[in-house]
This record gives structure tokens, sequence and C-alpha cells, in this order.
């Protein structure tokens, strides 16, 4: 009987250090990967076959003129066009993470730019019936800041003025296409009235752009999630006379829509957990 014991706990200790190797397997830019998929990758990044432009990434990119305007790249030819778009020279880093529940990879493809004060360009890439499609990409450098999870989630954002900086959090869709999944903005002073184009896409229903407090105290932070904008103030001018231009400001855009909630509300809308990782380990090519 003991020895039965002894068999059946040796199982289950065996079972569990398989269930532990698996999940750790699964985890970061190279589980669940699928074989066909990364050897047309690295055939691609090689110089062997080419990728198509998905008609996703022509939508969201309604202009279509940043440096990707033929609807099929070889690698140099895309390295080619992002040099011109970008206007520099890139060393190029690659990693596969899958992004879209379907357990095959996706290619995720930086060209960094030599010159520091130029623009990056990283691209999306995933791999259907045999055919890669690039779907999305985006940029960063300068005061432009990007995070890559290993979760699979993107953040990116910076300052847009000496008063606001922010960022979005994105998660992709199930052709691997960027899908915002909540913005937060800090803004001071009357650079608050930048949340009026969230609400409006212009500034039109605000009283006055509030140049009179351009230098006060007020901090607000917004948060913008499925086209709803909540608001919060931390910090508040002490003179009256601005104290109350500030109230006017932002009572005026809760008038356009947003919705006033407290710093601790504020926090937890705002919270990476559960998004936010270790960054995907990122590969040189040579």
């Amino acid at each position: 009987m003991k020895g039965k014991k002894k068999t059946i706990l040796a199982c289950m200790l065996l079972a569990l250090a398989l269930a532990v190797l698996t999940g750790c397997e699964g985890k970061g830019p190279s589980g669940d990967t699928d074989k066909a998929a990364e050897a047309a990758y690295i055939d691609f990044l090689n110089g062997k076959g080419e990728v198509t432009v998905s008609e996703g990434f022509k939508r969201d990119n309604v202009t279509y003129d940043l440096g990707i305007n033929e609807d099929k790249y070889t690698y140099a030819a895309l390295r080619a066009a992002v040099k011109e778009s970008e206007g520099t020279d890139s060393s190029a880093q690659y990693c596969f993470i899958e992004l879209t529940g379907d357990k095959v990879n996706e290619m995720i493809l930086r060209f960094n730019a030599e010159n520091g004060i130029f623009f990056n360009w990283t691209g999306v890439f995933t791999y259907k019936d045999g055919t890669i499609f690039l779907t999305a990409f985006y940029e960063d450098g300068g005061r432009v800041f990007s995070e890559f999870y290993d979760t699979g989630y993107l953040r990116t954002g910076g300052s847009s003025g000496a008063g606001a900086y922010g960022y979005t959090l994105y998660g992709f869709t199930d052709d691997a296409r960027l899908s915002p999944v909540f913005s937060e903005n800090t803004y001071y002073g009357n650079y608050a009235v930048i949340a009026a184009y969230d609400l409006t896409n212009n500034q039109q229903g605000l009283k006055d752009n509030y140049d009179d407090i351009s230098y006060s105290m007020l901090c607000m932070r917004e948060y913008i999630r499925d086209g709803e904008v909540k608001i919060s103030v931390s910090d508040w001018s002490e003179d009256s006379a601005v104290r109350a231009r500030e109230n006017e400001m932002i009572n005026d855009l809760i008038g356009l829509g947003a919705e006033m909630i407290n710093e601790e509300k504020m926090d937890e809308y705002t919270s990476l957990k559960g998004y936010e990782s270790s960054e995907v380990i990122w590969i040189d090519i040579k």
C-alpha cells in the first residue's frame, strides 16, 4: 500500500513539474511557436519571398503615403521604404510573439534609426495560409517612447507640449492590427483644453482658450476608453481668481461630456496591472 502511495505521489509531482515547464514555455516572445510561420518570417528576413500589405493596414493608414505605398515588399524593399520615410539608415531587430490568440506567432520587426534625432519604425506581421501580412506599424524616438510587453500589449506615448504628456495602451485585433485599450493624459494649466478634442474632435463648444491661465497650477488627468472621457484634478492654483477660471475651464469640459472622478478612481482606471510586464526580447539582424 505504501508503495502504491509513493507511486501516485511521484506521478503527481511529475505532472506538476511538466505543467510548470509547459507554462513557462508558453510565455515570452517565442512561446506557442508555429514552425511554418517562423520559417516564413526567417526566409523573408533572409531575402526570400515577400510580405503583403494587409487591407486593414491600408484602412488604418488612410493617407497610405508613409513610405509604405506598395502592395508587396521584399525585406530589402521594405527597409528602403522605411529609410525614405524616416530619412535615415537604421539597424534592424525582430522578435516573435503571439498576439491574436490563434497560437501562431506574429513577428515584430523594428528599424532603429542610426541618427537619434529621427524616428524608429516598427512593423507588425502575421502569417495566414502561407502568406505574411504587414498589419500595423508604430513609431517612436525623441520625445515619444514605446514599450512592447511580452504579454502582447504595446504602450506608446510621450510629450505633446510643455504642459501635456500621456500614453496609449494597445492590444491587437484578431488580424493583428493595433486596437487601443485606453489612453491616459496629464495636462497642466490651460493645456487641459486639449481634452476638448477627445470630446468633440475639435475645440468647438469651449467658451474660450483660457490663455489667461496658461501658467496656473492646475493638474488635470484624462482617461479615455471606448470613446468615454473621464477627468480628475489633483492640483489647483491658490490664487482665487485663477482658481475660478480653472473651475470654469473644468466645468466647460464637463459640459462637453467629460465625467469628473476623484484621483483614487483615476488611479484604478489607469492601472497597468494585468497589462504591463517584461518587454519583449529583441534579436539583432546582422
